[in-house]
């Protein structure tokens, strides 16, 4: 099946890209619909602080190190793809994941106050 999608989309790609060119809020709308589906089974709140305001500040973490953003990927979640696998992620809010990749930014004074 994968090789005959990718077939068409090389045969059809020029039409393919006028008709999403034609209608972006259709692919936002896609987009949208496929991450709160996953967010979802993931929960639907932040795995370290319990946010769950509003799923656009939440935000798929791979604790394995891989790189890569997820909103180009949501659409693809076959394991054998290698691309994005719902099972090897946390869900996690904005803040706490910018607390998870950059721990050598947090601020002692701040630290000492919350104490």
């Amino acid at each position: 099946m994968h090789e005959y999608m990718r077939n068409y989309y090389i045969k059809n790609k020029e039409a393919i890209l006028d008709k999403q060119r034609q209608d972006p809020a259709r692919q936002r709308g896609r987009k949208r619909k496929r991450k709160e589906e996953l967010v979802k089974r993931k929960g639907g709140k932040c795995v370290r602080c319990g946010y769950d305001k509003n799923f656009a500040a939440l935000v798929f973490h791979h604790p394995n190190g891989r790189k890569g953003s997820c909103a180009r990927i949501l659409p693809s979640e076959n394991p054998a793809s290698g691309k994005f696998n719902i099972d090897e992620v946390v869900l996690v809010c904005e803040n706490c994941h910018k607390e998870l990749h950059h721990p050598e930014c947090q601020n002692p004074r701040i630290l000492e106050v919350l104490a």
